[in-house]
């Protein structure tokens, strides 16, 4: 989640308080489940970033859930 947080603030897809709210989850998958949440707000330009980020960070995830 980390990485993804890191390359999605960079891209200017989600700003500090986003990412303090992310991480002030308990559980990776709530954590998980919050970012996804904060990103399908933003549109579908803000989810292709971040499934271009998740296919970098994580590509045998992207593969597993058929992600284009």
């Amino acid at each position: 989640i980390n990485q993804l947080l890191d390359r999605l603030y960079q891209q200017e897809i989600i700003n500090d308080q986003e990412r303090d709210d992310v991480m002030e989850e308990k559980t990776s998958a709530d954590k998980a489940r919050k970012l996804l949440k904060e990103v399908q707000k933003k549109g579908p330009d803000a989810v292709s970033v971040l499934k271009t980020a998740l296919r970098e960070v994580n590509p045998y995830l992207c593969k597993t859930l058929n992600l284009k």
